[in-house]
């Protein structure tokens, strides 16, 4: 749609339509950093777990634990970018 070509009701038409997208995709974008965030308290929680473990546990460091810590990693990532997004 050009603009300089469109009459005022088409750029009024456009303007919801435009409106209602930005809606939704804000919408998405809070539902994605909930849900991540709720990733991230459950990996930031498995860390915790593992750093108040004895020495000698600390050992037996799981392939579990080095994806939780790799999760934190990326949620921080994205959390960075969806703050920097808004």
């Amino acid at each position: 749609m050009k603009v300089y070509k469109s009459n005022l009701e088409g750029l009024l038409q456009r303007h919801v339509e435009m409106a209602a997208e930005i809606k939704n995709l804000d919408t998405d974008l809070q539902m994605l950093v909930y849900e991540n965030y709720n990733k991230f308290i459950s990996a930031t929680d498995t860390i915790k777990r593992y750093v108040d473990t004895d020495i000698s546990d600390r050992r037996c460091l799981t392939l579990t634990h080095v994806i939780a810590f790799q999760i934190i990693i990326g949620l921080l990532v994205l959390c960075s970018v969806c703050v920097g997004a808004s």
